[in-house]
């Protein structure tokens, strides 16, 4: 793994979307349950052409989630309280 120092790395949005999709794929992998939604993100997220998910809509999500990154604080994004996860 290469030495990153986070305070001087900068991504572009497509290597941040290359980023997010790497981290999630090995959380995936990780999980011993394998959870049905994270499989189907995954294969909606892969890209088959420049900045063309095989979902068209994965894409234009992660341009509106880059924006609302950039455009406010943490502390405003991470107040969102999650749904609580169903179950069987």
């Amino acid at each position: 793994m290469p030495d990153i120092d986070p305070d001087e790395q900068l991504l572009t949005v497509d290597q941040a979307y290359l980023a997010a999709y790497e981290f999630i794929r090995q959380f995936y992998e990780r999980d011993s349950r394998k959870p049905e939604s994270m499989f189907f993100l995954l294969t909606w997220m892969k890209l088959e052409g420049t900045r063309m998910s095989h979902d068209p809509a994965q894409w234009n999500d992660w341009v509106a989630s880059v924006g609302l990154a950039v455009s406010t604080s943490p502390d405003e994004q991470f107040s969102d309280v999650l749904s609580t996860p169903l179950t069987k």
